[in-house]
């Protein structure tokens, strides 16, 4: 007699696939985030351990649900991280301390650190759209469902936040002229 999986035996399942083929996707994306490895660890072991409690309450079907299920867990948690636990000033600070190099020069590249500062300038909303978008390649349909927006608002806040990012940055120090987003104008 063949026996049917249970639903919570599938939950595992899913959780299993999510975990072996998104923890690194998922822990970089905190790192981008936070701007701090440490803390990205944290983050990252709290969002699979909400993950674990909530995965049979995830509704749609496929990888794909599941995948932007966790992202909006990741999203939350990195906001939920930065808004409760840290001021970003001093998480700035300290990126720029440990990766102050003498090798930084002019024309070899970004400069992060400025890049880094002046997207945390930014409404957390904006920052989760570009970190998803440039660090996490994805497109806007699954932005919009990540952050349960339209994905022409997700175009419109993204455009926007860049032009935010072209004010704060003097483009050519930072080494990012044209790095192309898809919406020059």
């Amino acid at each position: 007699m063949a026996t049917l999986e249970s639903p919570n035996q599938l939950g595992i399942e899913a959780l299993e696939t999510l975990f072996d083929g998104y923890y690194d996707r998922i822990y970089a994306y905190c790192v981008h985030r936070l701007f701090c490895r440490t803390a990205a660890e944290d983050v990252t072991s709290a969002i699979f351990l909400a993950a674990a409690a909530g995965i049979g309450s995830v509704s749609g079907n496929g990888s794909d649900a599941h995948v932007r299920w966790l992202y909006a867990i990741a999203t939350n948690h990195c906001n939920a991280y930065i808004r409760k636990h840290l001021r970003r000033q001093k998480l700035l600070e300290k990126y720029q301390q440990q990766h102050q190099s003498p090798d930084n020069a002019a024309g070899a590249g970004p400069d992060w650190t400025a890049v880094y500062g002046a997207i945390a300038q930014l409404k957390p909303t904006e920052q989760t759209i570009i970190t998803l978008r440039f660090f996490e390649n994805m497109e806007y349909d699954q932005i919009a469902a990540i952050i349960k927006k339209r994905p022409t608002a997700v175009r419109v806040i993204l455009h926007r936040a860049l032009k935010k990012l072209r004010k704060l940055l003097n483009a050519a120090d930072c080494g990012l002229e044209n790095r192309g987003t898809g919406h020059e104008d």
